[in-house]
């Protein structure tokens, strides 16, 4: 099956309907969503063990930043 642009969601929607998008592709049997979802947590689990996290403090701080460039 051939990926459609109304199927690519931005990151800030999947991870507010991560449970939802989840159950949805049980249940379309959409493998390849399903690897996706599984490798992006993987990675994200990952950078966790690694310490590439921020606070929520830095997270503002760059944005605030960025906004000033």
């Amino acid at each position: 099956m051939a990926t459609r642009s109304k199927d690519i969601l931005p990151l800030n929607q999947v991870r507010a309907r991560f449970t939802e998008l989840a159950e949805e592709v049980h249940m379309l049997e959409r493998e390849h969503i399903h690897l996706a979802l599984l490798e992006e947590a993987s990675r994200g689990w990952e950078d966790v063990v690694q310490g590439r996290t921020l606070s929520v403090a830095q997270v503002r701080a760059k944005y605030i930043a960025a906004k000033k460039r």
